[in-house]
């Protein structure tokens, strides 16, 4: 199998510092996001990080650090609403415990809260 060359950076010396970090095993550093403005993620790439970190078996550290944090996401009405329709439309998600709090959560406001539970 061929094996891909790195997607070239705007700046060939974070490139090499990045492919250096790779090859010695060190963590590269992070590109961190400056302000407080928020910033439109596209959900299937919130998806794809999610399925990254579950496919690591990180998902209790994930969830138990971002819990601690107080991290959370803003999400429009409109993902709400079509993260809700694709878990009613799929039984082997909608009868699990989490799908049935996504759909119909107990408790919460529906017209402006939603708790997907866990």
């Amino acid at each position: 199998m061929e094996k891909k060359p790195a997607p070239k950076a705007k700046n060939r010396k974070k490139a090499v510092s990045a492919a250096a970090d790779l090859e010695t095993g060190h963590p590269p550093q992070p590109t961190y996001l400056t302000g407080e403005d928020p910033i439109n993620v596209d959900l299937h790439v919130v998806a794809q990080v999610m399925k990254l970190i579950a496919n690591h078996e990180q998902t209790s550290a994930f969830c138990a650090e971002a819990k601690k944090l107080g991290a959370f996401v803003t999400v429009s009405p409109q993902t709400i609403n079509f993260v809700k329709d694709f878990i009613a439309a799929h039984e082997e998600m909608r009868l699990h415990p989490t799908g049935v709090s996504v759909v119909n959560p107990r408790g919460v406001s529906r017209d402006y809260d939603c708790d997907f539970g866990g």
